[in-house]
């Protein structure tokens, strides 16, 4: 599979997952927001098909990296 082929591929997948809200994801330049503080995250646990979904993402996201946009390789590091 293409550079290309799994990229149009991933962001249909995400497309499918997030209906709606995908548009909202337009102009967003890192995956994160800039000052973001994990540490500081009071967020819920995920339930387990959730926290399935988001492992997925990391993963899409890390091959993204691997494809070349390593600018946001340190968010998607520290978001896994």
């Amino acid at each position: 599979m293409s550079a290309e082929q799994y990229l149009k591929l991933a962001i249909e997948t995400v497309k499918d997952q997030q209906g709606d809200s995908f548009g909202k994801c337009r102009g967003v330049k890192t995956p994160v927001e800039s000052g973001y503080r994990p540490e500081l995250d009071k967020t819920d646990t995920l339930d387990d098909d959730k926290a399935n979904y988001y492992r997925s993402l990391i993963g899409i996201l890390q091959w993204v990296v691997e494809l070349g946009r390593s600018n946001i390789a340190f968010e998607v590091s520290t978001m896994a």
